[in-house]
């Protein structure tokens, strides 16, 4: 996908495209989890490949097998019969309901609730995942897309949690929320132990980083020389911080975590008043964006509004959902088609 204006699909060929990417893939059989997603041909890395509106969306205080009820009854008989024919385990809790299990099974959290996607709901996880999933607000649509380039027959995986974590981190929180055991080639012993003993450590380390550089405050600007001396030392931590967790992240293979520490760079060159060097970040940033979630999300407009209020070159336009009155998005959410919107040059 082209960065400048120019190159941008118009929503023509965003329809194009998406009626294009049901021929990516296929369902199949797994060795290790019976049933997976896999490359219907070969796909170049960064493509999207499944734009899906969630068939049911519960926000987080709304998360209830009551509501989870109400939600399913309100589909049309076809959403219904794909959402029934997803897989769970049964449970010995007596409140449990075949339902109610599908939900907490295949859902995907999201930073608003839960959202379950029936198609996306049959992609596998791993932790060394070769796509990205993202739900996007501004198009209320889940979205996958290929971090590398995948040859047809290839199964596509996806992390359902935040693949940072040490690996019994990951498993317990896997066992809790989605009640398995990963098998992914990393988990599988697939590699030797020395290796696996490495990476979790470098995972470890991730956690740590990305912790430490998360809660970094550059405090007030400075008034005296020693505070000015002091600030600097700060500043120079923090950015050797982010430069080890991009590359610890980059040896573990997650492009997906990369997006984070260039914005924080980013930020801590302009505090430094190096601007030409924020605009590197910041454009790294979006490069990592486009290629991880897309151009046509919350995430990639951040960035641009970051450079437009700081005086920063920026070349890309933003995009913006199209107005809706309550009937319209009804009927868009009736039919399960994504929220379209427009891209616009604000400078």
């Amino acid at each position: 996908m082209g960065r400048g204006r120019q190159n941008m699909p118009s929503w023509q060929e965003f329809n194009r495209l998406e009626a294009a990417q049901r021929n990516y893939i296929r369902l199949g059989d797994t060795r290790r989890t019976g049933k997976g997603i896999f490359a219907n041909q070969d796909i170049p890395k960064f493509t999207r490949i499944i734009c899906e509106v969630p068939t049911i969306d519960l926000r987080k205080k709304y998360l209830s097998t009551a509501n989870v009820k109400v939600a399913f009854e309100s589909l049309p008989a076809n959403r219904k019969s794909a959402v029934m024919d997803l897989h769970f385990d049964f449970s010995d809790s007596e409140n449990a309901t075949p339902l109610s299990l599908i939900f907490d099974q295949n859902a995907m959290d999201t930073d608003r609730g839960r959202v379950l996607c029936t198609t996306v709901a049959r992609i596998n996880h791993s932790c060394l995942p070769n796509a990205m999933g993202n739900m996007n607000w501004l198009t209320h649509c889940y979205t996958v897309q290929v971090l590398h380039d995948i040859v047809e027959g290839e199964e596509i995986t996806i992390n359902y949690i935040d693949v940072e974590l040490p690996k019994e981190q990951r498993d317990a929180r896997l066992k809790a929320i989605w009640n398995f055991e990963c098998r992914c080639l990393l988990c599988d012993q697939h590699f030797s132990a020395r290796f696996l003993q490495m990476s979790n450590m470098r995972r470890a380390w991730l956690q740590q980083f990305r912790d430490t550089i998360s809660r970094f405050d550059p405090g007030p600007p400075p008034v005296t020389r020693e505070q000015a001396r002091q600030q600097s030392l700060n500043e120079s931590q923090h950015n050797s911080d982010i430069h080890q967790f991009i590359q610890t992240a980059e040896h573990e293979g997650l492009p997906g975590s990369l997006a984070f520490a260039c914005w924080k760079a980013a930020e801590s060159a302009l505090r430094l008043n190096n601007r030409d060097l924020a605009l590197k970040w910041a454009s790294e940033t979006q490069d990592i964006l486009m290629k991880t979630i897309g151009i046509d999300t919350a995430e990639f407009n951040q960035v641009i509004l970051w450079k437009i209020h700081n005086q920063l070159p920026s070349k890309q336009p933003i995009y913006f959902p199209q107005l809706e009155s309550e009937r319209e998005a009804q009927e868009r959410m009736r039919i399960f088609q994504p929220r379209r919107g427009t891209f616009r040059d604000l400078q």
